[in-house]
């Protein structure tokens, strides 16, 4: 997961998001019926953008119960991969 913040380096307004690198979580060896699950899962609380090699959530508009669910769903899995 990489975070985006609402301006880049020189300054400049940019979409503040969470960005979902799974290609490059497949391609580093993690399963990809475990990356399934995590983008299915997360794409249940909120709609994602982008296209299914790096989805992202825009982070503006979240109310904060999203972002709570958003962080508990991201936490499970955590927890869940690091018991295999």
């Amino acid at each position: 997961m990489w975070g985006f913040p609402a301006k880049n380096r020189e300054g400049k307004n940019i979409t503040e998001r969470l960005d979902f690198p799974f290609d490059f979580s497949i391609k580093a060896g993690v399963p990809e019926e475990f990356v399934d699950e995590l983008g299915t899962a997360l794409s249940l609380l909120v709609p994602f953008s982008g296209g299914r090699k790096r989805p992202s959530i825009p982070i503006a508009a979240l109310r904060p119960a999203e972002t709570t669910k958003i962080l508990e769903t991201i936490f499970s899995f955590a927890v869940k991969a690091s018991k295999k």
